[in-house]
């Protein structure tokens, strides 16, 4: 026998209890229609010293899903470039949160991306892109396949001599239960993309806030006690000294002047390296005055003062006098008003404008000039001294996220419309960038985006057909779910997308309109089959008169056409034989009888139609010229349920199994005997019925009772319970093997010629079992996502289906599923041996001493060991070795696996027993 064997590539590191290797397929295709949210959110918006405008927001995609986009104009607002980035985090929804532009007009981009676990930060990255959208370099805080943190609760930025400062307080995985306990760490990454670690100080703290100038960090720390109190200090760094500063012990300390959001706060250092904490209006907190806290540069508090509760902070700034400057704005008046602090903390107002309708504002700390945006759409440009510049009118009819003054005085208003993907949605999820360019004369430019948008694809089914092409069943949503109750259902799209045997597709088409569900339907698989010259029928479900649903026959041909056949029925049984369809319907309540029905395979012409009262079918059988049908027939109370066969439509057997009730699982192979599970008893059992009365069954002795059981091509059951025990039986039902037990959940089996793959859904691995229940290897083929039920095609290849994809769960309506159909060359070792030949092969790997106590040695026939791997029977990898000798001095008493490489890369199997 010629030993080639196909190479499973290792294409993910896993943290899994499992470490199986992840199987590469040879082919693959994955697909979406972008239609289930289409999100484009304008951040902010830049211009340069000549006068280009660049826009930073977020667009939607699939696979890379919430990704940086930066689009570039002229200062006339047309269009010159435009760049996306994603970061490969988990989850990789990705936001920018601050901009620079360097001495050259160089566009740096600080950035955060969320992984799964880190709902409300996660891990900083840092871009640069020159002028002409070229990306420089990127660089990110942490490693994103193994970050020491996964979150940070401050981030202060500064740019300095074009180096760029990041002054942040990570949240470390090993702190994760150690409130308050975390570092504050200071970074800089030079012009060429360099990072430098500056300091890290251990300081603990419940929340932050921090300011940097001219080598100084002052950094306002809150700290919560046990006995519920809160302490604030000041931390001041610089050069080799830290100062710590209790701010609660001073006399002038005033607590009203603080609150548990510092994230609101606002800091400035004047001139004379004087600190000004500013606190904002924050809802939500009792003390709603906007306070102002002045110290000296070693932290003593100078004075505190306030200002009145119906004032709102507009902007505020150091002034060319050194004094802090405040705009702010009463609420109750509509007066914007300027006022000046003194040395001593009085307020002094300076002038006073009127402003009805006061919508929005931007305060530019760089140029100290307000624009202000009323409910008119009327922007009002002021300088720092409320000295007004300019009047302009939007006719913006968007949110307005940003309001931007251009080097030639005029004003971008840049932010995001909210439209909803279909009529009846719960949810605005096609959200457009939108920006104005405005100046003296009126509107004089203006441009809108909208991105690809992700999919949401959520079933599928593979069909293959008599000529090996791969059919794929498509079920996809056109827009966000509602998960509440009452809420609208999007639109779907049903497909079938048809490829050949190389993955080329062929041809994609969609289902008649009257249609409504194609892979399953009230927990029924899809009813199909093939005719002679390869066209496939379909029994699908549409609108009807029986309980709201009625059925008609399709045919598909070969090239995609579909044409409409006949009327049909509801199908709970469905087979075809021969020249006919055979059908059964159970009763819907006692008012009804359930159905058997023959109809003519190519035209779907009824033929036959039997009423069997309340009985309903389990399986159909074909035995030379006969059809059989296995019915049970359920009883209230104590009475054992029945079980009937029927013979070319005629009852011929009736059985009462004590007890039978619970009929868990049933199937029927070649010889038309019923094989069946009773799990709800205590009596349990995996019994077997032939078509001429004959009952043998196997006592389940576990409480679990039977998951799935199926049959190798020799006749043999491996049969898997709830308990994660396996058994082989013979024919018959006779116990020929105990298997280990292997943890896993909810496992389903499928045959292969004489290999049986048991699927765990939990993790998606696979695991084969020859046809003596030994376990050949184990392997996942995909890392993360859902798998329909595999096929193999006509020459033995491993057919997957599926769908992946990835969401923000605390916003479910956003998120991506692409579907995917994937091609698996399976070693020529599984599919090419039978048992002879295997224990032939396996007599070639030699292991000794076997059973060993600490060391054995493994060799194989004419070739070189280049690694052995042991594991156990759950899969976990115990070992490696590089040489012929294995060490299991640590091992406990058991059974393990040994896979063993050979130096040419052949693969082989076999066992080692620890005494």
């Amino acid at each position: 026998m010629k030993q080639v064997f196909l190479l499973f590539l290792l294409l993910f590191q896993t943290h899994d209890t499992f470490s199986q290797e992840v199987l590469s397929p040879v082919k693959s295709q994955s697909f979406g229609l972008s239609h289930h949210t289409n999100r484009d959110i304008s951040s902010f918006t830049i211009s340069d010293r000549s006068g280009d405008i660049y826009n930073i927001g977020t667009t939607e995609n699939d696979s890379t899903f919430t990704d940086i986009l930066i689009t570039k104009f002229d200062d006339l607002l047309n269009f010159k470039w435009q760049k996306t980035y994603s970061l490969p985090t988990p989850l990789s929804y990705d936001v920018p949160l601050e901009y620079y532009l360097d001495s050259n007009q160089n566009l740096i981009l600080i950035c955060r991306s969320l992984f799964d676990g880190s709902p409300s930060s996660g891990i900083i990255f840092v871009l640069k892109f020159n002028s002409t959208g070229e990306l420089l370099w990127s660089q990110t805080i942490g490693d994103i396949e193994d970050p020491e943190y996964i979150n940070y609760r401050h981030l202060y930025t500064f740019f300095e001599n074009d180096n760029l400062g990041i002054l942040y307080n990570p949240e470390y995985i090993e702190y994760s239960t150690q409130d308050g306990i975390s570092d504050v760490v200071y970074l800089s990454i030079d012009p060429e993309g360099k990072l430098h670690q500056n300091f890290s100080k251990t300081i603990k703290n419940d929340a932050l806030q921090s300011i940097y100038r001219d080598g100084k960090f002052y950094i306002l720390v809150r700290q919560d006690s046990d006995n519920g109190d809160t302490e604030y200090y000041l931390d001041i760094i610089f050069s080799d000294n830290h100062l710590h500063k209790k701010l609660n012990q001073q006399e002038k300390f005033i607590v009203d002047a603080f609150n548990q959001n510092l994230s609101e706060f606002e800091l400035f250092i004047d001139e004379n390296d004087n600190l000004y904490i500013v606190k904002p209006q924050i809802e939500g907190y009792y003390n709603q005055e906007i306070a102002i806290t002045k110290t000296n540069n070693l932290g003593d508090i100078l004075y505190t003062s306030f200002l009145a509760e119906n004032y709102s902070l507009i902007g505020n700034y150091i002034d060319s006098d050194n004094s802090l400057t405040l705009i702010t704005f009463d609420k109750e008046s509509d007066y914007l008003t300027l006022s000046k602090l003194n040395d001593i903390g009085a307020v002094n107002s300076v002038k006073s404008l009127l402003i009805e309708g006061l919508q929005g504002s931007k305060f530019d700390q760089e140029s100290k000039n307000l624009i202000i945006l009323k409910n008119t759409g009327e922007i009002m440009q002021f300088d720092g001294q409320l000295n007004l510049l300019n009047t302009l009118t939007t006719s913006a009819n968007f949110s307005i996220s940003d309001l931007t003054k251009t080097e030639n005085q005029n004003i971008v208003v840049s932010g995001t419309s909210f439209e909803k993907m279909f009529l009846e949605s719960d949810f605005a999820t096609q959200d457009d960038i939108h920006l104005e360019l405005l100046g003296t004369e009126g509107l004089i430019n203006q441009f809108t985006y909208s991105g690809t948008g992700t999919s949401s694809v959520q079933q599928q089914k593979l069909i293959i057909d008599q000529d090996g092409n791969y059919l794929v069943l498509v079920k996809e949503n056109l827009g966000p779910e509602f998960l509440g109750i009452g809420g609208a259902d999007p639109p779907l799209s049903l497909r079938i997308i048809k490829y050949d045997q190389d993955l080329n597709k062929l041809w994609e088409k969609n289902i008649p309109e009257e249609v409504f569900q194609i892979v399953s339907f009230g927990g029924r698989e899809t009813n199909y089959y093939f005719d002679d010259i390869n066209n496939l029928y379909f029994n699908w479900a549409r609108p009807g008169d029986y309980f709201g649903y009625g059925h008609s026959l399709y045919r598909l041909s070969p090239s995609g056409e579909f044409e409409f056949l006949s009327e049909s029925y509801l199908a709970d049984e469905f087979e075809v034989h021969e020249d006919y369809v055979y059908m059964s319907q159970d009763f819907f309540g006692y008012e009804n009888s359930s159905f058997v029905r023959i109809l003519d395979k190519i035209s779907g012409e009824l033929k036959e139609e039997i009423n069997i009262g309340h009985e309903n079918v389990i399986k159909f059988a074909f035995v030379n010229d006969d059809y059989y049908f296995y019915t049970q027939e359920e009883f209230s109370g104590n009475y054992d349920d029945l079980i009937h066969i029927y013979k070319n439509g005629d009852k011929v057997y009736t059985r009462n199994l004590t007890p039978n009730y619970g009929l868990a699982d049933a199937k029927v192979y070649e010889d038309g005997s019923l094989y069946f599970v009773t799990n709800f008893t205590i009596d349990k059992r995996l019994s077997k019925l032939t078509v001429d009365n004959d009952y043998k069954y196997f006592k389940v002795r576990d409480d679990d009772g039977v998951v799935d059981f199926v049959r190798y091509d020799n006749g043999n059951f491996l049969v898997s319970y709830g308990n994660n025990n396996l058994r082989l039986l013979d024919t018959s039902l006779n116990l020929l093997k105990e298997l280990d037990s292997i943890e896993i959940y909810n496992p389903h089996l499928v045959t292969y010629k004489n290999l049986v793959f048991l699927i765990s859904r939990f993790d998606n691995s696979y695991r084969i079992f020859d046809s003596k229940g030994d376990v050949i290897d184990i392997f996942k083929p995909i890392k993360k996502g859902v798998i329909s039920r595999p096929q193999f095609d006509l020459n033995g290849n491993l057919i997957l289906v599926g769908n992946f994809g990835n969401r923000i769960h605390t916003f479910n309506e956003y998120g991506w599923r692409r579907g995917f159909i994937h091609k698996y060359e399976l070693p020529e070792f599984y599919l090419s041996v039978d048992d002879i030949q295997f224990n032939a092969l396996k007599n070639n790997v030699s292991v000794f001493p076997n059973p060993t106590l600490n060391t054995a040695k493994v060799q194989i026939e004419n070739n070189q060991i280049g690694s052995i791997e042991i594991f156990d029977i759950t899969g976990r990898v115990l070992g490696q070795f590089d040489s012929e000798f294995i060490d299991l001095r640590d091992l406990n008493t058991g059974i393990y696996f040994l896979k063993v490489r050979t130096k040419s890369n052949l693969l082989f199997h076999t066992k080692i027993i620890k005494k």
